[in-house]
């Protein structure tokens, strides 16, 4: 039986998390609201799996000064974890909608990597 490269399990790169546990972040304009409910869900389990430590707050405009999530409707990717010299960005579009998908590139912004 062939086995997968990656594995289920994750680590996380020390330097790229965000501090504090609370999480800002924005929306593109191209979002439909159950598209924006979909992501909400999935950062609402995420809280609920770290017990509360860590806490997502929307911004209804861009802040002075990041950190902070961009939600961007185009491709499946993310940045990984904080970036201090702009947003981090999370690329969630037309094919990426699964909330599998949306908790995996959520994971990879917050830092963590695959093993």
């Amino acid at each position: 039986q062939t086995q997968s490269k990656h594995k289920n399990s994750w680590s996380s790169d020390e330097q790229k998390l965000w501090p504090y546990g609370s999480v800002y972040y924005l929306f593109d304009e191209r979002y439909s609201d159950g598209w924006k409910e979909n992501i909400r869900e999935a950062m609402e389990d995420l809280q609920n799996v770290t017990d509360g430590c860590l806490e997502f707050q929307e911004l209804t405009r861009v802040p002075w000064s990041p950190p902070y999530i961009q939600f961007i409707y185009h491709g499946c990717k993310a940045h990984l974890g904080l970036q201090l010299n702009g947003s981090t960005d999370v690329y969630i579009g037309p094919h990426c909608g699964s909330h599998g998908h949306i908790l995996h590139e959520l994971y990879h912004a917050l830092g963590a990597v695959h093993e």
